[in-house]
């Protein structure tokens, strides 16, 4: 009996040292994780497209994500204030480094921010 009772005690202290080291270990991770705002922005630093617009539409099953096809078939995700803006024969370019959203049509070329569209992050 007695052991019984000291081997409870030894289960509620091993118990209480693994849910310490789990809580730590959340913690530790959430400090070091990256916030949305700093991935959205290194992921729009890094993407590089160009092409020709032969479609646009908004994609419903896609938490209504703007999208663009390009002649080569490629489908690139748009930010609104790009996708109102581009029309179907249009081009665009938006390079790698750089938050310009280029469109060229026959008027010109427009040069669409898409830092306006981020949160920086601190």
């Amino acid at each position: 009996m007695n052991e019984k009772f000291f081997l409870g005690k030894n289960y509620k202290n091993i118990l209480s040292v693994v849910i310490f080291i789990i809580i730590s270990f959340l913690f530790v991770f959430s400090y070091f994780q990256k916030t949305v705002e700093e991935v959205n922005y290194e992921d729009e630093l890094s993407y590089k497209y160009n092409g020709f617009v032969v479609n646009k539409y908004v994609d419903s099953a896609d938490h209504s994500i703007c999208k663009l096809v390009l002649k080569s078939g490629k489908i690139i995700n748009v930010w609104d204030n790009c996708y109102q803006k581009v029309e179907i024969g249009d081009s665009v370019v938006k390079n790698k480094g750089s938050f310009d959203f280029l469109i060229y049509n026959s008027y010109g070329t427009e040069t669409v921010n898409i830092q306006d569209n981020l949160i920086i992050p601190k």
